[in-house]
């Protein structure tokens, strides 16, 4: 490894104190330059780690910013330092920190994610009133083509419940809205009764603390000198103002780019950084302008669409001198959808195993190397996942996104549903039993016999249990299944145990906001999963770990983000139905 920043670093103090803003163009080496930096501050005394503040915009990318940090500091002092006193995390994780250093009674709340806060909801949903909401909301807006109206409802009043948070309003005095008033005055309730915190609430009631009280904010501020900001451009207002108390507006490191801002949906404001040369005072400006990540033809087309934008800092975006080939870079129109996914399915059987150059060395191309993107897994993946499992190339929801169509997933999905008989007028009979194990997986291998008096013995245990644990019933259904069998854990089922570890977190994250659950509840659990989950986790972050396994990557357009594959499918790019 080697500085390939330093040159820069230390042409000018500035670089390493004071206020920086690094517009940093796509692939251009962000995350580099950053870990350099916070290294020779260290290294040169600048500043020392408990001192230093990094904001990631997801926990993945702290952890890669953490390992980059680490390793350089370890090649300029020759010794791997003890950097557990510096905060590399998100925004929302920094002001909890702050409260429950602070504040003691926060000590004992719990953060929910923004899946554990949907879970949340569902198990009030009768306290908040959800059919009152419903039918307000039907009144005044027209609900998405394709959107269950449970799910649309939760997604409109978490979008207005995090709106008036962060901004501080009172509810009673601005919101017109009844059926919301009860709905946010009743949530925000529920979650003080359980001891929980979303991360709007966080955010603002970190930011109250430090205005209102001098003497905590003069502390933070003597604890934490340095800051990065990564993703600037994905800032929201209320994290903006946390930014510029902490800080005073001194040594306020911000990294991004306004080409890349894609959650202004979710309350990003791209002002904050087309507008911190002028907010914040003496503010050098750098910026990375070379492509070091794509060929010339995918630079030349990425700038023919963002050059468009407006207003847009200044930048000129540029490719490293990687030169194209024909069949680099392809734009195609099909007849059908099934033509499309045949000719994905055919260059993915025709590429993989051919050679490939990274880095200087040649290698062959693996299923991970593969890329699929989608503006919505849930919506418009299908398809391509049926011909891709047609002709068996494996596949991996990197978001988890899809994870509740996959064949294993779903066939224990199955299984809870004959255990909990969740549908009306379904036959719950040895038939419907047998139909799960016709379809069961390799590497699950049980007789029919075994397999359907063994999901009986796991109906009448859950029945007996007062208080279930949906993680101890998926236990007794896997150990059924035969999963500590040696032949599950070769290689090539690792796709199939991811898969089941994903629907593990999804199992935790649904009973992290209950108490405890009861065999009725085994339901609620089932519907949860029909009527949000699948939606919610197809917008979640990218799983770390997914692009270790050997498949093919199936992600949603915000999932990609920060990532590169050498080869890259955007299916689906027609106009979209009127009506979607």
């Amino acid at each position: 490894m080697s500085f390939y920043n330093k040159e820069i670093l230390t042409s000018d103090p500035k670089f390493l104190k004071g206020n920086l803003q690094l517009i940093a163009c796509a692939g251009s080496g962000k995350t580099e330059f950053v870990s350099e930096r916070i290294a020779l501050q260290i290294e040169q005394k600048i500043a020392k780690p408990d001192e230093i503040v990094a904001f990631t915009f997801t926990e993945k990318a702290a952890e890669e910013l953490k390992f980059r940090v680490r390793s350089k500091i370890k090649e300029l002092l020759g010794h791997q330092p003890d950097i557990g006193d510096m905060y590399i995390g998100t925004i929302h994780a920094f002001a909890f920190k702050i409260l429950q250093e602070f504040i003691p009674i926060y000590r004992g709340y719990d953060m929910l994610d923004d899946v554990g806060r949907l879970a949340f909801l569902s198990s009030i949903k009768s306290d908040i009133d959800i059919d009152y909401l419903k039918n307000s909301l039907t009144s005044r807006f027209t609900k998405p083509y394709g959107r269950n109206l449970e799910n649309w409802t939760f997604s409109v009043f978490i979008n207005d419940l995090d709106k008036f948070i962060e901004e501080g309003w009172d509810v009673d005095e601005v919101a017109t809205s009844d059926s919301f008033k009860n709905a946010f005055n009743v949530y925000l309730q529920k979650m003080e009764e359980k001891h929980f915190l979303d991360f709007s609430s966080i955010q603002r009631i970190a930011v109250d603390t430090l205005k209102s009280n001098p003497q905590v904010l003069q502390h933070v501020r003597d604890q934490f000198k340095f800051f990065t900001v990564d993703e600037y451009q994905d800032v929201n207002p209320i994290q903006e103002e946390l930014i510029q108390l902490v800080s005073a507006k001194q040594n306020v490191c911000v990294v991004g780019d306004d080409d890349q801002s894609i959650y202004q949906w979710r309350g990003a404001d791209i002002q904050n950084i087309l507008t911190f040369q002028t907010r914040y005072p003496s503010v050098k400006v750098h910026k990375l302008e070379i492509n070091r990540r794509s060929h010339d033809k995918i630079v030349i087309a990425g700038k023919e669409v963002i050059e468009r934008n407006n207003p847009r800092l200044d930048k000129s975006i540029q490719d490293k001198g990687l030169a194209s080939e024909n069949g680099d870079l392809f734009k195609l129109t099909f007849g059908t959808q099934q033509e499309e996914c045949e000719w994905i399915v055919q260059k993915i059987q025709q590429l993989i195993g051919t050679e490939y150059s990274e880095n200087g060395q040649i290698r062959k191309l693996e299923y991970s190397d593969f890329a699929i993107q989608f503006r919505s897994i849930a919506n418009g993946a299908k398809p391509y996942i049926d011909a891709l499992n047609a002709v068996e190339i494996p596949i991996v929801y990197s978001g988890t996104g899809g994870l509740f169509a996959t064949p294993e997933v779903r066939c224990i999905l199955q299984i809870f549903e004959y255990i909990s008989k969740i549908d009306n007028g379904t036959d719950y009979d040895d038939a419907f039993l047998q139909n799960i194990h016709q379809v069961l997986p390799r590497p699950f291998s049980i007789t029919e016999s075994k397999f359907i008096s063994g999901v009986k013995t796991i109906e009448d245990w859950a029945r007996g249990q007062k208080r279930l644990s949906l993680q101890g019933m998926y236990g007794l259904v896997l150990e059924l299944l035969g999963l500590s069998e040696p032949t599950f854990h070769e290689d090539e089922h690792e796709v199939l145990l991811y898969n089941l570890g994903r629907f593990s977190t999804a199992i935790t994250d649904y009973e992290i906001s209950r108490e405890y659950i009861t065999y009725i509840g085994i339901k609620a659990f089932l519907w949860f999963i029909r009527l949000h989950a699948e939606r919610s986790y197809d917008s979640g972050p990218t799983d770390a770990t997914a692009h270790l396994i050997d498949a093919v990557q199936i992600l949603t357009m915000h999932g990609t983000k920060g990532l590169g594959f050498p080869v890259v499918f955007l299916p689906g790019n027609h106009k979209p139905k009127t009506n979607n």
